[in-house]
C-alpha cells in the first residue's frame, strides 16, 4: 500500500464569501488586498504524511501556487474570477465533479502534496538525493528572497506573508524548496526507467 497524506478531518474549506471588491490602493498594503479573501480559507490546515506533520507553510505555498497557476489560465477555461484577476473560490464550478471553484482548488492541492510527498518517499527508498547543484540552487533562491525582503525593511516571514505565501518561515520554504527538486528527480528516474523497461 502506498503511504498517504492526510488532511485536516471535518474541517470546512469551502469559500464563503463573494468576490473581492476592487481596491483603490495603488500597491496592495497586505496579503488580502493583494491576493482577495478567499485564498485565506484555504490556507493554515495541518496534513500529515505517514503520521508526520507536514509544515503547515510548506501546504500554504502548495496551494498558493495552485492558486495563482489556476487562476493564470481561469478565462481561458471559462472559469469565474474575481475583480483582482484571480478564479473566484466561491462560484460554482462550471462543469461536473465540484460544487464550487474552491472544491477545485482544495483537490488538485492536496493532490500535488501527496503526489510530492510519496515522490519523496520513493526517492529516498532509491537513495535519491540533491545533487550539489540543485543544493546551489536551493541555497541562492533562499539568498535571493531574504535580500528583496532586506531591501524591503521587512524579515523574511512578513515579506513572504505580504507578497506571496502567510505563515512561510525561512526553513519551510527550504524544504518546499528541497522536496520539490526530489520530486522532479524522482520523476525523471521514473520517466526514464519506463522508457528504458518498454
Amino acid at each position: 500500500t502506498d503511504p498517504s497524506v492526510t488532511g485536516p478531518a471535518g474541517e470546512t474549506t469551502a469559500a464563503t464569501e463573494t468576490s473581492v471588491a476592487e481596491t483603490t490602493i495603488s500597491e496592495p498594503q497586505s496579503f488580502e488586498e493583494m491576493f482577495g479573501n478567499q485564498i485565506g480559507v484555504y490556507l493554515n490546515h495541518q496534513y500529515y504524511f505517514e503520521g508526520e506533520a507536514i509544515p503547515i507553510g510548506e501546504t500554504n505555498l502548495y496551494y498558493m501556487n495552485e492558486f495563482m497557476f489556476m487562476s493564470k489560465y481561469a478565462s481561458y477555461y471559462g472559469l469565474p474570477m474575481t475583480t483582482l484577476s484571480y478564479m473566484d473560490l466561491a462560484a460554482e464550478f462550471p462543469g461536473e465533479g465540484y460544487a464550487t471553484c474552491g472544491d477545485l482548488l482544495r483537490t488538485d492541492s492536496e493532490n500535488y502534496i501527496e503526489q510530492v510527498y510519496i515522490s519523496c518517499y520513493r526517492a529516498k527508498e532509491l537513495n535519491l538525493t540533491l545533487t550539489d547543484s540543485e543544493q546551489q540552487t536551493v541555497d541562492s533562491e533562499i539568498q535571493r528572497m531574504e535580500t528583496e525582503a532586506s531591501d524591503s525593511g521587512m524579515s523574511f516571514e512578513d515579506f513572504m506573508a505580504k507578497y506571496s505565501c502567510p505563515n512561510l518561515s525561512k526553513e519551510d520554504y527550504r524544504i518546499f524548496l528541497e522536496n520539490y527538486c526530489i520530486f522532479e528527480t524522482y520523476r525523471q528516474y521514473y520517466i526514464k526507467d519506463f522508457l528504458i523497461f518498454f
